[in-house]
C-alpha cells in the first residue's frame, strides 16, 4: 500500500462486526493512517439490528473526528468481501480464535 495521494480508496471488509468495542477501536486505528484516508469499511454480521447500530455509530464517530472514512453494512458475506482489498474477522471458532486477517481472495 502506498501513502500520499491515491487514485482510489481502500475497501476493508469486517466479518463479525457486532462488537461496538472492536468496531470503534478499528475506526480509531484507521483514522490516523494516512494511506487509508477516503477508505470504506463494510461491516458484516448476522444480527441485522446490531449491525445497523454499529455501522451508524462508526460513521458518526468518524464524522465527529473529522475522518475521511465511509461505512456500509450488510448481512451478506459475499457482498461484504467482494470488492474488499483486505478482510478481517472477529468471528472465530472459539474465544481464542479472533482478530485474524485473511486475504480477500480466499
Amino acid at each position: 500500500m502506498t501513502t500520499g495521494s491515491r487514485d482510489h480508496h481502500c475497501t476493508y471488509g469486517v466479518i463479525g462486526a457486532g462488537s461496538a468495542t472492536f468496531s470503534l477501536g478499528l475506526v480509531q486505528d484507521i483514522i490516523p493512517t494516512e494511506g487509508l484516508k477516503g477508505s470504506e469499511i463494510v461491516w458484516l454480521d448476522i444480527t441485522a439490528d446490531r449491525l445497523h447500530a454499529i455501522s451508524k455509530l462508526a460513521s458518526r464517530y468518524a464524522t465527529e473526528l473529522g475522518a475521511d472514512l465511509r461505512s456500509d453494512h450488510t448481512t451478506d458475506r459475499e457482498a461484504a468481501i467482494r470488492d474488499s482489498d483486505f478482510v478481517s474477522t472477529t468471528a472465530g471458532r472459539n474465544a481464542n480464535d479472533n482478530g485474524n486477517t485473511v486475504p480477500a481472495g480466499t
